[in-house]
């Protein structure tokens, strides 16, 4: 389902909703533009991407909880191989900030990143906020910057090398470093 929300001034905003496996999520892009003789993409602000819609590969979805964004998050990322994977269409190549909004008892932890295959750096989650629970929910932000190709990407975050510890995935939110167009 594709919604169009609006436009201000030269900012277009986009919104988005997904349903999958009976969950929804809402993302929103805003393209913002500047006249000038050379065009510039200026910003690209947040798109968010529910952990709980990815592809999970091994990993569980917690409903129900009031206090994660969405409602839910991604846990028992536990073992080699388990985390999520989803798909970002880049309008333009260069450089992404991945922002991820996770809990954790286990400060240090870490999930790999992968774009496309081939691993960009690791999500190091440094912040102990605890487990997510009904009662106490308080997600931290870590961020990796990342390089996309124009179209479509396959990015995924997963426990990869070594132990890696332990974090529970909440949310995405994507945005263009800065580029000229």
């Amino acid at each position: 389902m594709f919604t169009f929300s609006s436009v201000v001034g030269f900012c277009t905003i986009v919104r988005f909703t997904m349903e999958r496996h009976n969950a929804t999520t809402e993302m929103t892009k805003a393209i913002i533009s500047i006249e000038s003789e050379e065009p510039v993409l200026t910003a690209v602000a947040d798109t968010i991407i529910e952990a709980e819609v990815c592809l999970s590969n091994y990993a569980n979805m917690y409903k129900g909880n009031e206090l994660a964004h969405g409602g839910a998050y991604v846990g028992s990322i536990d073992n080699y191989g388990q985390g999520v994977t989803f798909n970002y269409f880049c309008y333009v190549s260069g450089e992404y900030e991945l922002d991820a909004f996770y809990t954790t008892g286990s400060v240090g932890s870490w999930h790999g990143v992968y774009v496309n295959g081939m691993k960009q750096g690791n999500l190091t989650y440094s912040e102990n906020t605890g487990w997510g629970s009904a009662e106490a929910y308080n997600a931290a932000k870590t961020t990796l910057t990342i390089t996309l190709q124009e179209g479509w990407n396959r990015i995924s975050v997963f426990k990869d090398d070594g132990n890696g510890g332990w974090a529970e995935l909440d949310y995405f939110a994507m945005q263009k470093v800065h580029c000229k167009h």
